[in-house]
C-alpha cells in the first residue's frame, strides 16, 4: 500500500506535467454537444471565478468532474458528496457504492471550501479514510484496482482510463478512439 500512496504522491505533485492539463480545461467545451458543454462550464464554475486564486487539489476535482461530464458519464458515479450532518443516513447508502469516492463536506460549505473528509469506497466497504482530497483518491483508487486486479467500473470505463492513459501516461499508446479525439484537443 506504501507503494500505491508513494505512486500517487508522485503523480499528484504540483510540479507534475499533468497539471498543464488543467491548463487545457477550455478545449473540453467546444466538443460534443452543446449540452456537453455546459455541463462541463458548469462543472467548471466552482474554479472558474479567479481560477488562479483556487487551490491546485480543488481545480484538479473540477478538472476530473468535467472530463467525466465530457465522456458522457455521471461524476456523481465516482465522486459521491455529503454533508456532515446527513453521515448517518449515509451509512446505509454506503453499502450500495460500487467504487467511489465519498467526499464529506460541512453544511453550508462553499464550493471551493476544502472537504472535511475524503474516504474510498469499494463495493460498499470503506477502504480507505481521511484521504487528502479527491484527486490524490481518484489516483489511490486507481492503484487500489490494480492492487486488488479488479476491473473498472463500467459505468466510468472512459475515465479510469482516460486517468490511467492520459493523466497517468501508463500504457497510453492503446487509446479507445473516444480518447484519442480527447487526447488531440488537450494536447492542442
Amino acid at each position: 500500500m506504501h507503494k500505491v500512496c508513494a505512486e500517487a504522491e508522485l503523480m499528484l505533485s504540483p510540479s507534475s506535467r499533468r497539471d498543464a492539463h488543467v491548463c487545457a480545461r477550455a478545449s473540453l467545451g467546444r466538443g460534443g454537444g452543446q449540452s456537453v458543454a455546459v455541463q462541463v462550464s458548469v462543472a467548471l464554475s466552482a474554479c472558474a471565478v479567479e481560477f488562479t486564486n483556487t487551490s491546485v487539489e480543488k481545480r484538479r476535482e473540477c478538472i476530473l468532474k468535467a472530463v467525466c461530464l465530457y465522456l458522457n458519464e455521471s461524476p456523481d458515479d465516482l465522486i459521491k458528496e455529503s454533508l456532515d450532518a446527513d453521515l448517518d443516513a449515509e451509512q446505509a447508502t454506503n453499502e450500495q457504492l460500487d467504487m467511489v469516492i465519498l467526499v464529506i463536506q460541512h453544511e453550508g460549505a462553499e464550493p471551493t471550501d476544502d472537504p472535511v473528509e475524503v474516504n474510498i469506497f469499494i463495493e460498499g466497504v470503506e477502504v480507505l479514510q481521511g484521504v487528502k482530497d479527491v484527486a490524490y483518491g481518484c489516483a489511490l483508487l486507481l492503484g487500489l484496482i490494480y492492487c486488488l486486479n479488479l476491473e473498472f467500473p463500467s459505468k466510468l470505463k472512459y475515465t479510469f482510463e482516460f486517468i490511467q492513459k492520459v493523466l497517468m501516461d501508463m500504457d497510453g499508446q492503446k487509446l479507445s478512439p473516444k480518447l484519442q479525439v480527447l487526447k488531440g484537443k488537450l494536447y492542442e
